[in-house]
């Protein structure tokens, strides 16, 4: 299977905390699931770049994956021209009312109507919008339109189901094999471009790469089972990175465990998904 969308597949790898984020000027990247956005890099002299995270789209906008996915279902995308009827406002207030988690299923079903804010004064016959009543408060039905032609599901399922290569594919699992991680260099190029310290750089980065090397022995693991092999731990080419499992969490309402690890240059703990850990 051919990869389709680059961001799509960059995105899949965040998401799955096998990168550390996506470097793209393409917005949809949070559609198909990418957790950190880089964009706008400058390296030289008062260098930057601009960082976006989901988690500050939920949180300070109420927005979260399949929300976008509506928008740009609404307002068109690369993969939709949007819906008549509807701009910024008319498409904020269905995705409101509907929440993220229902959104999508619900414009499946029931399709989507746009509605116009009536701005009179006061009751009576709005003759500049084609004659609706309308009162200061009201608002007004534009359009109906439903999913007779299968059209919005492909627009979803385009962002849900990407053609690109899965967490656990081979040749996934073939490039985190071929690309460890190097400590040391990756150290010096954060304190050359970014001017950071070891330690915030460990601060920052050592998390993924401890849940990237779990993921890694769990890939291993998972793969030969499927072969019906059953190896000793010892005889995993990847060591299980996982000393100990501390404490039960919950992260914006997910199943997390924190974790101590072994051999992760320096990294004492950190918390990883509940479900990387039973796979494991």
């Amino acid at each position: 299977m051919g990869v389709e969308e680059a961001e799509a597949q960059c995105a899949l790898l965040d998401l799955s905390s096998l990168c550390e984020g996506c470097f793209t000027s393409d917005s949809d990247a949070f559609l198909f699931g990418a957790r950190t956005v880089y964009r706008d890099v400058f390296i030289g002299d008062g260098g930057y770049v601009i960082c976006y995270e989901m988690e500050d789209i939920e949180k300070k906008l109420g927005f979260g994956r399949k929300s976008l996915i509506s928008f740009a279902l609404l307002l068109g995308c690369d993969y939709s021209n949007g819906v008549h009827g509807f701009g910024p406002e008319a498409a904020c207030r269905l995705v409101k009312s509907a929440g993220d988690d229902s959104i999508l299923d619900q414009i499946l079903s029931d399709g989507v109507k746009a509605t116009r804010k009536c701005k009179g004064k006061k009751a009576g016959i709005d003759k500049n919008k084609g004659g609706d009543i309308c009162t200061k408060t009201s608002t007004s039905e534009v359009g109906m339109s439903q999913d007779s032609g299968g059209q919005f599901r492909e627009v979803i399922n385009a962002f849900l189901e990407p053609k690109c290569h899965l967490p656990d594919s081979e040749n996934v699992r073939r490039v985190c094999c071929q690309h460890p991680f190097r400590h040391s260099e990756f150290q010096q190029i954060c304190e050359k471009y970014f001017e950071w310290t070891p330690e915030k750089t460990d601060e920052y980065i050592l998390p993924k790469i401890a849940e990237r090397e779990l993921r890694r022995f769990s890939n291993l693991r998972s793969t030969s089972s499927a072969l019906g092999i059953k190896p000793l731990l010892s005889e995993i080419p990847v060591p299980c990175p996982v000393l100990a499992i501390t404490k039960q969490r919950k992260v914006h309402g997910s199943e997390y465990y924190e974790v101590s690890w072994r051999n992760m240059h320096g990294l004492q703990s950190s918390v990883v998904p509940g479900d990387l850990i039973r796979r494991s």
